[in-house]
């Protein structure tokens, strides 16, 4: 398992996730893995609801990855997420539908290399 410097080579701001677990390093290591487990589960519920076009629980899934995400420090993906839900909340579908595949990309691509990093 590689160490908490090596997280900012894939892009986790690891002095903001620290901040989230009021800088336990154990607890933040647990915040990263609870992010890993559920992500199967969003990354499904994500895909779906966006193919779907159900863009009210597509927007709730997009919220959540926010949250999520910057709890870990994945700043990047975080402001993504802030801008499609913004989108959607917004109606401004063209802007979603253009973009919303681009974050599901760049979120299976975060937990993929977390994965190769820790695991």
């Amino acid at each position: 398992m590689g160490g908490l410097g090596d997280l900012s080579i894939i892009g986790l701001d690891t002095e903001v996730g620290m901040s989230f677990c009021g800088g336990d390093a154990e607890l933040y290591l647990e915040a990263i893995t609870t992010f890993l487990q559920d992500s199967e589960k969003k990354i499904k519920d994500m895909e779906e609801t966006f193919e779907n076009e159900n863009f009210t629980d597509y927007e709730t899934a997009v919220h959540a990855l926010k949250s999520s995400s910057k709890t870990i420090g994945l700043m990047k993906l975080s402001d993504e997420a802030r801008e499609i839900e913004m989108a959607t909340k917004n109606h401004e579908m063209a802007f979603v539908k253009k973009h919303g595949p681009e974050l599901l990309k760049n979120y299976k691509d975060s937990v993929s290399n977390i994965k190769e990093l820790l695991m």
